[in-house]
């Protein structure tokens, strides 16, 4: 059974003798009911501020839980965006690998046929060196045919003008 203020106020007692004194009685449950309605006011606004703190406290559960949840969201979404980056990097990456693969091979592919036709060239080179080699070689021999005959030519050329000197000195000596 619950004591309520109005109980207390409304409360009688049987006289007797010897008793107490009903004003006095009266005044002493007039004051606890006063003190009873006073705690249990207290103890309502109590109630009521520890309701408002619990209504509190679950919309701030609920608000943390909203920002977890958000946080989560961003983390996750940030995640996904950093493997997509990386992923494109990592694409980008192995494209320009790739073409600068091919602009190697290319290079190298370049520069051996460019020095295909150098080995080309300078046999060609080569090869008219060669024959210039062999003409000079003819015409050395042929230079050296014609002094030799030249040499002979003037030999006798010398011989005969030796030969002539001599008569013509056998000549002179004769009409001298």
């Amino acid at each position: 059974m619950q004591i309520k203020p109005e109980m207390i106020r409304e409360q009688t007692f049987k006289a007797r003798l010897r008793g107490f004194d009903q004003e006095e009685v009266k005044g002493f449950l007039m004051s606890i009911a006063d003190i009873l309605e006073e705690i249990m006011d207290e103890n309502r606004s109590l109630h009521n501020e520890l309701d408002a703190m619990r209504a509190k406290q679950k919309d701030l559960e609920d608000l943390f839980l909203q920002a977890k949840r958000f946080s989560d969201e961003k983390l996750e979404q940030a995640t996904l965006d950093a493997q997509r980056v990386m992923g494109e990097a990592g694409q980008k990456a192995k494209e320009i690998q790739e073409q600068a693969q091919k602009l190697l091979e290319k290079k190298e592919l370049e520069a051996k046929e460019q020095e295909d036709i150098a080995r080309q060239k300078a046999r060609e080179i080569l090869f008219e060196m060669e024959k210039q080699k062999i003409a000079l070689e003819r015409e050395i021999i042929e230079l050296k045919t014609k002094k030799t005959s030249l040499f002979a030519e003037i030999k006798a050329v010398l011989a005969a003008s030796q030969t002539w000197l001599k008569e013509m000195a056998g000549v002179d000596t004769k009409q001298g």
